[in-house]
């Protein structure tokens, strides 16, 4: 009886992170094509689907330690393909979750580089070359903008 109700809770997290793990895919394409409207959604989704995914999991891991505390040995087959089902799953969650990771890192960064060039960057001096080819500091800011409050 235990061990249907673990089977069943297994299953149900698979297919949970099975689903992550297309929103992660659709979530990577949106990142790479700019769509903005499209990633609005996909995160609502994934927050949802993850705590359906924490209610599950909560659920399972105290039998899955049962099983693997009280009969190391006798865990059935199918149990352990699930396991190892789950296992995988979550390690293809991962890698996609740090790939979208860097994705945004790089857009963040993209976006620091434009505002920098755009405004004063993050120092008050303003350096620029003499003729020489030496560098001259300038308190004057040089912007492409002019902020004015």
């Amino acid at each position: 009886m235990l061990e249907q109700e673990l089977q069943s809770l297994l299953e149900k997290e698979i297919e949970v992170l099975e689903e992550l793990n297309k929103v992660s895919l659709l979530k990577k394409e949106a990142l790479l094509n700019d769509d903005l409207n499209s990633l609005e959604e996909i995160v609502l989704t994934e927050e949802r689907l993850s705590q359906s995914l924490k209610k599950i999991d909560d659920a399972c891991s105290p039998q899955v330690q049962f099983f693997l505390t009280e009969n190391p040995y006798n865990i059935s087959s199918t149990i352990k393909d699930l396991l190892i089902k789950l296992r995988h799953s979550a390690l293809n969650l991962r890698l996609t979750n740090q790939f979208n990771q860097e994705l945004l890192k790089d857009s963040i960064n993209i976006i620091h580089l434009m505002l920098n060039s755009i405004t004063d960057g993050e120092t008050e001096d303003n350096n620029t070359y003499s003729s020489a080819g030496k560098i001259v500091k300038n308190k004057a800011t040089k912007s492409l903008l002019d902020f004015k409050g």
